[in-house]
């Protein structure tokens, strides 16, 4: 039994190839910059308008960029099980 032991040797282990990650080329959209309501009401609604669209312009980036994460993590999945790019699948 002590002979067997002392026989066997121990199995090298076989690291596999590291898997290249491309990075997420996409970055957050930054937060806009909103202007303060000025005393006068016609200045004031022109200002809440300008503050308004960069507000909705502001979400559809975010829509955006969420929009190119996702895709960006569904590849990185493809990548690490080993289904070619190209695929579709």
């Amino acid at each position: 039994m002590i002979s067997t032991i002392i026989g066997c040797q121990t199995a090298t282990p076989v690291l596999p190839d590291p898997i290249e990650i491309p990075p997420l080329s996409a970055q957050q959209p930054q937060r806009p910059t909103l202007e303060r309501l000025p005393d006068n009401a016609s200045e004031a609604l022109k200002t809440q308008t300008l503050n308004v669209s960069r507000l909705v312009r502001y979400a559809s980036d975010w829509e955006k960029f969420y929009d190119l994460a996702e895709n960006y993590y569904l590849t990185v999945i493809q990548i690490i099980q080993g289904i070619p790019l190209d695929s579709g699948q």
